[in-house]
This record gives C-alpha cells, structure tokens and sequence, in this order.
C-alpha cells in the first residue's frame, strides 16, 4: 500500500469524530501510531490541500472529504463485523477497524479473543457431529433459550440453577443441534453461619446409558443436541438433558446430579442472533 493511501485511513478519524476529539494526541490513540508519525503525514495532507489545521484540531476540506468517505465507508463495514462477529462494543471495534487498516499491531485482549472464537467453533463443530434430533425440527438459525436446572425428573429447582447465566443459546444447522450453556460463580447458604461458594468445573452429559463429558471452552459447555429428551409435561414442550456437574474444590460440594429443562418454545426467541 502506498504512503498516501496507508495514512489516508487517519482521515477516517478526522471524518467522522467530533471537533474537540480531532486532535494528534487522540488519533495516535485512535490508531496506536505515535504522534510524530501522525504530524508528518498530517502535514503532508494538509499540503495537498485535504486538512486544515486550527489550533491543535484539525478539519477536513471538502477535498478532503471526498477523499475520506469511500475509506470511512470500508472502515464502518469492519467495524460492523467486529461488534456483529466479535461482539466489541462501538468504541472498540473502531479503534481495532483503524488498526487492521493500518496494519498496526492489534491489543493482546483482541488476539486471545480471536483465538477463544476459535475454540469455540472448533467445540460446536464437535459437538454438532452427534448433534441430531428429529424432535426438535428447527430452521437453521441460532435461537435463545431460557432453562432451569432441576432436580432429576422433576420441576423443583436445585442449587445448580444459580450457577449459570441465562438464557442459553441452541444453534441449529442442517438437523444438527448445540446447547449452550455459559457457567458463573455462585454461592449457596445450606445454614446458619454455613455458605459455599464455586463455580462449574466438570459436567457430564447422559447419552443413552453413557456419561459423556461436555465439551468446554472459553467458559462455555457445549451439549450435543441428540442429548436433549424432548417432551411435554403439563402443557410445556420441554427439552432435558440429564448431568451430573462437580464444582470447584474451594466450594466443598459434593458431585451433584440433575436436569437442564429447556422451556421450549414457550420460552424460546425464534431465531436470535448474538
């Protein structure tokens, strides 16, 4: 990429921020490229007419304008699929736009998110490949699902069900289903002066008559959908899926064992994408 149109994408950031942000010291922040890089081309657009400087902000010239908007234009594209993919917020995903533009070293934050993404196509991919269920019969779409975590055959909630958050997600793909489900710390008062605190470390799923452990990543379970009974009980479309779960050491409770009740339909958003 030529000089002229690898620091033309700084005119993006003189495009589209307000007055008293279009400073040297907040695009160097913007872009991760120092100040003094920053003045020397700054200056060298400003020759040609594209910039003006007024005091210590800077304004594009309608030349410049012209000249900005079809880069703004590719830099809004990026950061749509950023907060869209990666799920960056506004702010982040168009700094990290600028940098992939610029082909400035990303923040190691970004990289290991990059990489847990990874992972957890890799463990929906897994999971998927055992992942049919003729009672389900879903359009190919990534649906939200609220859940309760019961004791075995029953809808009396355990202690488990403050151990995740809620909803989980359910993709669906050609037949094939993934349950969801993201673990977080939880505490329990079993009496007077007595409280454990953990969080999920081990689930294991029923398949048939085998246990089989869930697969895990960036702190996410991922349940084949073949692991799901679909039934009705009073009136609800419900889906379980028999677990036995163990927390962390610290919290001192014993092996647990219990129900994932998907409220299907009833509490499910058809086709929410995250």
């Amino acid at each position: 990429m030529n000089r002229k149109k690898y620091y033309g994408y700084l005119l993006c950031f003189l495009y589209e921020r307000p007055r008293e942000k279009r400073t040297a010291s907040e695009a160097a922040k913007y872009t991760g490229a120092s100040r003094q890089t920053l003045y020397t081309h700054i200056a060298a657009f400003a020759d040609e007419g594209l910039l003006i400087k007024e005091g210590s902000v800077f304004s594009l010239t309608e030349k410049g304008r012209k000249y900005a908007a079809p880069l703004a234009k590719r830099l809004h594209d990026i950061r749509v699929f950023l907060e869209a993919d990666f799920g960056c917020g506004g702010i982040e995903a168009a700094g990290l736009a600028m940098r992939l533009l610029l082909d400035r070293p990303l923040p190691s934050s970004f990289v290991q998110r990059t990489a847990d993404r990874g992972a957890v196509y890799d463990a929906v991919n897994a999971a998927a490949a055992g992942g049919g269920n003729p009672s389900l019969s879903l359009p190919d779409g990534l649906y939200s699902v609220h859940f309760e975590v019961c004791r075995p055959d029953s809808r009396v909630k355990s202690m488990g069900d403050a151990g995740f958050f809620k909803p989980a997600k359910l993709s669906a793909e050609s037949g094939k289903y993934v349950l969801e489900l993201r673990a977080k710390p939880f505490s329990h008062q079993s009496g007077p002066g007595k409280s454990a605190r953990g969080v999920l470390a081990r689930f294991w799923y029923k398949l048939g008559d085998d246990w089989v452990e869930a697969r895990k990543t960036a702190k996410r379970w991922f349940i084949p959908g073949n692991a799901i009974e679909v039934r009705e009980e009073n009136g609800d479309l419900v889906g379980r899926v028999r677990f036995k779960a163990w927390a962390t050491k610290s919290c001192g409770m014993p092996e647990g064992e219990g129900d994932v009740v998907l409220l299907l339909w009833r509490g499910m958003a058809s086709k929410m994408f995250f």
